[in-house]
């Protein structure tokens, strides 16, 4: 079984989801347990992630990020024709 998977951006919230990161992965760790992580790196980034993640399987999937953010990640899920 595939771990779930967070997509963060963090450059969201003018960089504060960067200085969160540690304590909003200790939360998301107490709700969902083990998970994987993945950081955005440029626009349209968190949609390829979520695209090949659907792809490989992946069932949860979690935005970390602004609106754009999840956006992208619902649009690759989308895209990728597979369900997460």
């Amino acid at each position: 079984m595939t771990l779930p998977l967070v997509i963060v951006n963090p450059a969201s919230a003018e960089g504060a989801t960067r200085e969160n990161w540690p304590k909003i992965a200790s939360d998301l760790r107490t709700h969902f347990g083990s998970f994987t992580v993945a950081f955005t790196e440029a626009k349209a980034h968190a949609g390829e992630l979520a695209a090949e993640a659907a792809r490989q399987g992946t069932k949860l999937i979690i935005a970390c990020g602004g609106d754009g953010t999840i956006s992208e990640v619902a649009n690759g899920i989308i895209e990728s024709g597979h369900e997460a």
